[in-house]
């Protein structure tokens, strides 16, 4: 009973309050799988990874099917992107009913990392936008530059042939410059 208390404190009052919950716990029954599991969890919550893997691991170590440690082991494996272990864990919570929104929510976030780091490793960019805003830069040049060659034009056709002449000059020195 002591167990299902930390777990709930650690869950649902706080990491602070769920650690002396859990140690109170562990103390009292130091066989039992869920309240080193509650001692996991709020150590992770208080970003004592170290400590939070020790404890999960003896969690795991005195009962390999216990749900709250295996839950608990697969929030800490997420946060250190280690998503393959994090996923093999979430199979074997398969088995138990309520745990298909966790194992989906962990297979999405190992996905969306993929996905990521494969991005990162094309340079892409997940957004769709241009990563080259200068080319918005070139084109704006290029646009006004054929306004004001139309309007010389309008004024004088010599001087319009004269801008766009060296504006075909200009651009192919860019173009070499450029590359």
């Amino acid at each position: 009973l002591l167990a299902e208390y930390a777990w709930f404190m650690a869950t649902e009052r706080g990491p602070k309050l769920g650690e002396d919950a859990a140690r109170e716990a562990v103390d009292a029954d130091p066989q039992s799988a869920t309240a080193w599991a509650a001692l996991g969890l709020a150590q992770f919550r208080l970003h004592r990874r170290e400590d939070a893997a020790k404890s999960l691991a003896e969690a795991l170590r005195l009962n390999p099917n216990d749900i709250y440690a295996q839950s608990a082991m697969i929030s800490l494996l997420q946060d250190q992107h280690q998503d393959g272990k994090a996923e093999a864990l979430a199979r074997l919570l398969e088995e138990h009913a309520g745990t298909e929104e966790m194992v989906a929510a962990v297979r999405r976030e190992a996905k969306q990392r993929r996905v990521s780091q494969m991005l990162v490793e094309r340079k892409a960019d997940p957004s769709g936008a241009v990563s080259e805003p200068r080319s918005y830069y070139w084109i704006g040049i290029l646009g006004g530059v054929a306004l004001i060659a139309l309007l010389l034009y309008i004024i004088d056709p010599r001087l319009s042939y004269i801008v766009i002449g060296l504006v075909m000059v200009l651009l192919f020195f860019l173009q070499w410059w450029l590359r």
